[in-house]
């Protein structure tokens, strides 16, 4: 794990393992005494419980249809313990509409084989022993992958690291700093996010600094940088960036082993999600109007909630004959018109949504134009809008209503009450690293030039040297790739809808960005060394560790809570 010629490396390696272990012991400690609220399930919120639903689905059913499992034996009430507000409802394979989870298909079909190893050894399943086998899951799922993951950043850390308290520093702030140990005691696309993205830098780093030239690392680089797109969508952005790292450095292993093993991974994202959904999209890009299948003038035809006058229905079969699409008598439309923030500025005036539960169709129509008003039939695509489902505007919590204002949103993401810099102050120190680390002389050719003396001048005056150091000066090219990816992946979520601006939803931090966590980890090494030797900075340092493992313990319990400054501040608004 360490460089055995260090006179220090023995006593590293054992604060390491302390670490290590005390960490593992305190989630599996969480982790064994997991439950919800009312004490049936160890699932604490609905997200968690969307992702144990396909899973139980699967192993118990042969199906990702979670109708038996969210609803009651009546089949009409839900059940409090398996409900989920992360569910979508459209037509199965058989022609009739279902409950479905609306997460990524691929890591709970890769979970129900961990679930299924367990029905079939011991006989304990999530129906009757939900709190044996989700426990032991989760510490299969979580905390196993996580060890390895603390593993690997030692290994980082001595490699690319220069002094003993630089070095243990970062490995305090992996183990107890950060929100994925948090994550732990529930499950989660997050956690398996960052342990892939560390696991693909690792082999990446290998290849790009050590000349690893093995076609197994190359695999290991595209098999885990697939996996984190996989699990976090805006991470496509990360995979793009280590593929045409392994392509410039050896194109043949790249595509020999490199691009069959990403493949593996998208091909089973999508043939699983097909299984289920019966569409290569995944659940969460169905949520606008579908085809366009006729248009008739809106005058002609009065449209009001309730049964569709016969003539509306005569119309429709008249436009749609050609699609096979007959409409019975019990054919409704929606209470009332459906409008948010998508059609502002659109010519879109009016909107409902047609339901004929005799033939399972649905359908959505615009009334479009104000001078020669129309009226458009669509395909329904918008499988988060059934009569029940928590996502239509009249349904939702204020909690995910949407920050109207985006520099509000943008403040509260940085450095505000979900803020990734006042929640967890650590990451201070990643940017001071990465500055470091492109302003080493040379680092990005002419320009890396001029910014290597502003940024030593700049350092000079709070008082840190930069190092030129050769290990050190190998991370220059990744700590770019860290603050494009940052920068790009920030402003993805920055200006989403205003419908997708609520911090994550009902979360302890910004849960969108925790797969850059170990990305964030690698750069802050060298502002660690820095100020290993200034007793100011490192008083400053404790100061930010401390913030931010109270962060990460505040929610250890249930991740699924407001941050301590949100919660902080609307106490005192009261």
């Amino acid at each position: 794990m360490v460089d055995v010629t260090d006179r220090n490396a023995e006593f590293r390696t054992f604060v390491y393992w302390i670490l290590i272990f005390v960490a593992t012991g305190m989630m599996v400690g969480r982790i064994l005494t997991v439950a919800a609220d009312h004490g049936r399930t160890p699932f604490l919120s609905a997200n968690d419980r969307s992702r144990w639903c396909t899973i139980r689905a699967l192993v118990d059913h042969g199906t990702y249809v979670i109708d038996d499992v969210v609803l009651k034996p009546d089949g009409e009430s839900f059940d409090r313990d398996w409900h989920s507000i992360d569910m979508v409802r459209h037509k199965g394979h058989d022609g009739r509409e279902h409950y479905y989870s609306s997460k990524p298909t691929l890591l709970p079909t890769m979970l129900a084989a961990e679930y299924w190893l367990i029905k079939q050894t011991v006989g304990a399943t999530l129906d009757r022993n939900p709190f044996y086998v989700g426990r032991v899951m989760l510490v299969v799922s979580n905390v196993v992958p996580l060890v390895l993951y603390f593993v690997l950043l030692v290994r980082l850390a001595e490699r690319y690291g220069q002094t003993d308290w630089g070095r243990v520093f970062v490995v305090a702030c992996a183990t107890f700093a950060t929100f994925l140990t948090t994550f732990s005691v529930t499950l989660n696309n997050h956690l398996p996010a960052a342990v892939s993205a560390l696991v693909a830098v690792y082999a990446t780093l290998s290849i790009w600094n050590d000349e690893e030239r093995r076609w197994r690392s190359f695999a290991v680089a595209g098999v885990f940088s697939a996996f984190t797109a996989a699990n976090e969508l805006p991470a496509l952005s990360f995979f793009v960036f280590v593929a045409a790292a392994v392509f410039y450095k050896a194109p043949k292993p790249a595509l020999v082993a490199f691009l069959p093993a990403a493949a593996l991974v998208a091909f089973g994202f999508f043939y699983t999600n097909h299984l289920a959904h019966n569409s290569w999209r995944p659940a969460y890009a169905h949520r606008n109007d579908g085809e366009l299948l006729m248009t008739f003038p809106g005058s002609g035809v009065k449209l009001i909630s309730g049964p569709i006058t016969e003539d509306l229905r005569m119309e429709i079969y008249a436009g749609t004959k050609d699609k096979d699409i007959e409409l019975s008598s019990r054919a409704t439309v929606s209470e009332a018109p459906i409008l948010n923030e998508r059609w502002k500025g659109s010519t879109v005036k009016q909107r409902w949504i047609l339901w004929d539960p005799e033939g399972n169709d649905r359908f959505t129509i615009l009334l479009v134009g104000d001078d020669h008003p129309q009226l458009q039939v669509h395909a329904w695509d918008s499988w988060y809008e059934y009569e029940t489902s928590y996502w239509r505007d009249e349904h939702k919590s204020d909690v995910d209503a949407g920050e109207s204002r985006r520099m509000t949103y943008a403040f509260h993401c940085l450095v505000g009450d979900h803020g990734i810099l006042s929640l967890t102050p650590v990451w201070i120190l990643s940017l001071i690293g990465a500055a470091m680390l492109l302003g080493q002389k040379n680092c990005c050719g002419t320009y890396g030039t001029t910014f290597s003396a502003k940024m030593k001048n700049l350092l000079a005056f709070v008082g840190l040297k930069n190092s030129t150091d050769p290990a050190r000066y190998q991370l220059c090219t990744f700590a770019l790739m860290v603050v494009v990816l940052t920068c790009v992946c920030l402003a993805f979520y920055i200006t989403r809808p205003v419908n997708d601006r609520n911090y994550g939803g009902m979360s302890c931090g910004l849960r969108w960005m925790f797969w850059f966590t170990p990305l964030w980890l690698l750069v802050m090494i060298p502002a660690t060394d820095a100020i290993a030797d200034n007793r100011r900075w490192r008083t400053i340092a404790y100061f930010f560790i401390f913030v931010s493992v109270l962060s990460a313990s505040y929610a250890s319990l249930n991740p699924w809570v407001h941050p301590w400054i949100y919660s902080y501040l609307l106490y005192l608004s009261h």
